[in-house]
């Protein structure tokens, strides 16, 4: 699966009006590994796959794309030369795409015959 991973921070790009309240605030700017990014890169998490409850884990990323999802000593433990993003506080989720997306909200327009 080809890894897209963004922070939950308040800026996505640089320059913008939120990334300046973010500075302001002294929030950490947001990491973004996409498709096609190089090297290694381990996300520390608390870990959201499915319905379960988070727990603490991490993302192993490979090349722009997902290699391993799973604790965070078994994940991170070779991680010698890798890019390591240690967001333990936060929620991470592998494979996400828009992660603030209201996935049943438009539920109802599709049941009422509301079109786009």
């Amino acid at each position: 699966m080809s890894a897209v991973v963004t922070g939950c921070g308040a800026a996505q790009m640089e320059g913008d009006a939120s990334g300046a309240v973010a500075a302001a605030v002294g929030q950490p700017r947001p990491c973004r590994i996409l498709p096609g990014d190089s090297g290694v890169t381990v996300v520390i998490g608390q870990l959201v796959q499915g319905a379960e409850a988070a727990e603490a884990g991490a993302i192993r990323i490979e090349n722009g794309v997902i290699a391993e999802v799973g604790g965070a000593d078994e994940v991170g433990s070779d991680a010698d030369g890798a890019t390591v993003i240690d967001c333990a506080d936060w929620y991470v989720s592998p494979g996400f795409i828009n992660a603030h997306e209201h996935l049943f909200s438009n539920e109802c327009q599709a049941s009422c015959g509301v079109h786009r």
